[in-house]
């Protein structure tokens, strides 16, 4: 088995393998000017419009070790695949930052309409179990997962992922892919908050295929004011579609921050694009602003 899941591993770090993608997905476009902005054209702490600015938090800079970044993972997925996805990042950031992934709370649902991505992910993981941190509610018109996303058991998550901040700490940073993602914002507005003390310090999101966010009406305690940390919101362009069909409003989780980056790449519903030199490149961008906001030095 162990070997098994190196070939995995190895197949996952490929020129072109893409483990992630739905089959039945036509081709990705190729954009005539793809929409990737630089991650670095805003400076960290401001907005585009250089209107409004993020308060600076008073903290220590990281001296003699690595970044901490929590990694949470998607629906119907494990840190295991979590792990496979964020291979690339991991190279480019050797000896820089250190990735933590911790699986959901909870198995992933039987819901017909993700047991074919079910049947894929199992496969891909070795039969290792799915998870996911809380359940999503289910649209009463098409009984699947709404396109405004809202959540049960969202206390539960928090708290099993409070305990394993607090297991492990420090951790500076929090990356979320589809559903992590989500969990990510609501973590982190907890944090500001002051009720996530284990996450305290923390000083930065990566919001990768984030949902709409719907969950911001469940807990409006968390929202009060805009939130002031800083944040890159990255989207996969227009092969990652929503469950309508729609292009992914990846967009929208940034309205909860102070001064949101956005950047893009034309990967689909990935946190990377597909070619290997192309996955280097985004790595690179996104240790460059995770380093910038981390301070680093």
């Amino acid at each position: 088995q162990a070997s098994n899941l190196r070939r995995r591993w190895l197949r996952a770090m490929a020129d072109d393998w893409d483990p992630f993608a739905d089959p039945a997905d036509v081709a990705t476009p190729v954009l005539e000017k793809p929409l990737l902005d630089d991650v670095l054209a805003t400076k960290v702490g401001e907005q585009p419009n250089d209107e409004a600015k993020v308060p600076v938090r008073p903290l220590p800079p990281i001296v003699g070790r690595p970044i901490r970044m929590l990694c949470l993972h998607g629906t119907c997925s494990n840190s295991m695949i979590t792990r496979m996805q964020m291979a690339t990042f991991a190279q480019v950031a050797r000896g820089r930052v250190e990735c933590l992934y911790v699986d959901g709370l909870l198995p992933a649902p039987d819901d017909p309409g993700i047991q074919t991505m079910k049947e894929q992910m199992l496969k891909i993981s070795g039969g290792h179990e799915l998870r996911e941190y809380c359940r999503y509610q289910l649209d009463p018109d098409t009984g699947s997962a709404g396109v405004v996303r809202k959540y049960d058991g969202i206390d539960e998550a928090l708290q099993h992922l409070r305990r394993f901040c607090s297991a492990n700490a420090p951790i500076d940073g929090i990356f979320g892919f589809s559903q992590g993602s989500n969990i990510a914002n609501l973590l982190v507005a907890d944090a500001l908050h002051g009720q996530a003390t284990e996450l305290a310090d923390v000083r930065f999101v990566v919001h990768n295929c984030s949902g709409i966010p719907g969950w911001a009406e469940q807990k409006p305690e968390l929202y009060e004011q805009a939130l002031a940390i800083p944040c890159l919101v990255i989207g996969g362009g227009p092969a990652d579609a929503e469950m309508d069909g729609k292009p992914r409003r990846w967009q929208d989780i940034g309205k909860l921050y102070a001064s949101p980056t956005f950047t893009e790449h034309d990967g689909g519903h990935q946190p990377f694009p597909r070619g290997r030199e192309e996955k280097k490149e985004f790595a690179s961008r996104l240790l460059d602003f995770v380093s910038t906001a981390a301070g680093a030095s």
